[in-house]
């Protein structure tokens, strides 16, 4: 009897070392080893994932490499580190001084198998802000989609251009993220995402950068739609309209011009040579502001052959900018106390436009209430820089597009932006965000049309389409007409008329 139960006893511990233990959906498997994320409400969260390896000291401006393999389950509840960046005056983002940043985040529904995924490139003119700023939650749980947020070299690290870089340099920000995209392909099914659905998706300098990616021959094959907020190609700030004394500042230019400003910035802190540049301390850099130097994207590149404006590749896309983008600026100007009185506005005008000054008066006169002079300087330079280059920019791209424009006309102020009392904001630079990332703004109508920003966005990732069940019709882009993403009126417009696109373009 004893032996029956004996070989019972091991007959037993033999069926049970053979059925596996079941998985845990928090430890995932990546292609440098394993990590362990974390749940959260209804999604799964993995932070500070290493896409690359980090790119310091005579790894500093090259291109990213592989990260290293790690044994072990590595902790992945918790972002990598900002890249290093200076401080955002006015705004009161802390510096950083980490090199050491090419890290990516993925939210995932739970039980996620096959789903679209939506990388998000931050923006902050290619100078500063990080992907774990956004909360992911509701486009991941509410749009059913994964998605991917990474971090990537900013100013003099990931933009410098100089004469040993050669055809090399300028674009190690964008090699970032083509390597963070490669780890899509690479990774993103064992998170439940589908490889072969990739939407990128960014604002502001991330809209820039990926428009700039669709232009590279480095990327075929590694987006297959994307979304365009606040930066287009040829979108730009006419001159005074950063900040009144400051020049026109465009977010791409020739190797030949990039080149120029590299071996300036090089000199300012007594360097001819790369060798020498690499041993420059990085609070160095983030301390003097010169981190913020480089802040173009360069074309004549290896990789960046041609300039990127009219060169996308032919995928679709969702495209558009915010009815009064350059008020934000126009108010952080008002902050500083630089006057903004009807004479000043007009010296303005005078400066930026020259001869044709009257003809811009005339088109955008000064009207009533608070702040009419900024609001009218605004106007102009919003039509010129965005609103009509977002249209010409559309107008060129050959595959399926849709167009909006984000027009909540009182959007609440995302962190850190300007405290001007009385001043008429509008929709301003970066405020859709708040309808597509973090909690719903404002009132019933504004939370009505962020639920509906969330589900054109995903079911564009899910279709290539924004359409769907129980949404306004979008129509497809037609040379002038756009979506208007306003409480309560979502619907067509002529962008053209609105801006005065005819007097601009």
């Amino acid at each position: 009897m004893r032996r029956v139960l004996f070989v019972m006893t091991v007959l037993a511990g033999l069926v049970t070392a053979t059925v596996p233990a079941a998985a845990d959906p928090l430890v995932v498997r990546t292609d440098a080893g394993a990590v362990r994320g974390f749940a959260a409400g209804p999604v799964m969260r993995f932070d500070g994932i290493p896409y690359a390896k980090p790119p310091v000291g005579d790894l500093r401006w090259t291109s990213p490499r592989r990260p290293e393999h790690w044994s072990g389950v590595r902790d992945a509840t918790a972002p990598g580190p900002r890249c290093a960046q200076a401080r955002v005056p006015g705004i009161g983002t802390a510096p950083s001084y980490d090199e050491d940043c090419l890290y990516l985040n993925v939210t995932a529904p739970r039980a996620a198998k096959r789903k679209p995924v939506l990388v998000w490139i931050h923006g902050g003119g290619l100078v500063n802000g990080d992907g774990a700023f956004y909360d992911t939650t509701r486009l991941a749980a509410q749009g059913d989609v994964v998605v991917v947020t990474i971090n990537y070299r900013l100013g003099v690290f990931g933009l410098l251009a100089h004469p040993e870089l050669g055809v090399a340099g300028g674009n190690f920000g964008l090699e970032d993220q083509t390597a963070a995209l490669r780890w899509v392909q690479h990774n993103i099914r064992a998170f439940g995402g589908d490889p072969g659905n990739v939407t990128v998706a960014g604002e502001s300098g991330g809209a820039f950068s990926t428009c700039a990616l669709l232009a590279s021959p480095s990327t075929v094959g590694l987006i297959d739609k994307a979304i365009l907020e606040s930066g287009t190609c040829s979108v730009y700030f006419p001159k005074n309209s950063v900040f009144p004394g400051v020049g026109e500042a465009r977010l791409v230019a020739p190797r030949a011009e990039t080149e120029q400003i590299g071996v300036a910035t090089a000199a300012q802190v007594g360097c001819a040579t790369l060798e020498c540049l690499r041993k420059i301390k990085v609070e160095q850099w983030v301390d003097s502001l010169l981190v913020n130097n480089t802040a173009q994207l360069s074309y004549h590149t290896r990789f960046l052959p041609v300039d990127p404006v009219g060169h996308a590749r032919p995928v679709p896309m969702i495209v558009g900018s915010n009815r009064d983008e350059l008020r934000l600026f126009a108010a952080f100007a008002v902050q500083f106390g630089v006057p903004f009185d009807d004479a000043s506005v007009r010296r303005l005008f005078d400066d930026t436009y020259g001869e044709d000054a009257e003809a811009v008066r005339a088109r955008y006169p000064i009207g009533d209430g608070p702040h009419a002079a900024a609001v009218a300087w605004a106007r102009a330079t919003t039509d010129q820089g965005f609103a009509c280059r977002t249209l010409a920019d559309a107008r060129t791209y050959r595959g399926p597009v849709y167009a909006y424009e984000f027009a909540d006309p009182n959007p609440p102020m995302i962190s850190g932006g300007p405290t001007v009392p009385d001043f008429p904001f509008g929709a301003y630079h970066g405020s859709e965000l708040l309808s597509l990332f973090w909690e719903p703004p404002g009132n019933a109508a504004q939370q009505e049309l962020a639920g509906q920003m969330v589900r054109y966005w995903t079911r564009f990732a899910h279709t290539g389409d924004p359409n769907g069940p129980g949404l306004p019709t979008w129509p497809r882009f037609d040379g002038n007409t756009v979506q208007s993403l306003k409480p309560g009126a979502v619907g067509p417009i002529d962008a053209d008329e609105q801006h005065q696109c005819g007097f601009w373009l």
